[in-house]
């Protein structure tokens, strides 16, 4: 089973070659056009992968694009302590199915505390009737 939460990597990640970007399986080139071996990333591959993959640069990266204000109500949140901001997916994880534009930026916001519970909320309360609904269509196998 996939990990909803955890951003999918590429299928070459673990397995490129001497000279080959891990993230987008490109050849790493020098300036004089020759594959550099001892190289395992594109510098933009890198800021893109840290971006996905290290929550601390994500949260930055959102708190600083979005000024820390929630984008639902306008509230000015707190960069810590008691109104801390939550980092939101508005397209929810649930939903990737390995899609890694889910972790991406332009999918991200920041929502005040109260906004974020509102909003899961919701949609938690919209997949469980979704649920209920597909359950009562299903075939009872009494034909």
């Amino acid at each position: 089973m996939v990990d909803h939460r955890n951003p999918p990597k590429p299928p070459f990640y673990n397995s490129a070659k001497p000279g080959q970007c891990r993230w987008c399986g490109q050849d790493i080139l020098k300036a004089d056009g020759s594959i550099n071996k001892r190289a395992n990333w594109h510098k933009v591959c890198v800021a893109e992968y840290k971006l996905i993959h290290w929550p601390n640069e994500t949260r930055k990266a959102v708190y600083k694009r979005d000024k820390g204000i929630c984008s639902k109500c306008g509230h000015k949140c707190a960069h810590k302590y008691s109104d801390v901001w939550h980092l939101d997916h508005i397209k929810p994880l649930i939903e990737a199915q390995g899609d890694l534009n889910y972790w991406k930026l332009p999918n991200l916001q920041t929502l005040c505390q109260t906004c974020h519970h509102k909003k899961t909320g919701a949609e938690a309360t919209a997949r469980a009737e979704a649920r209920r609904v597909a359950k009562l269509n299903e075939p009872d196998g009494s034909s």
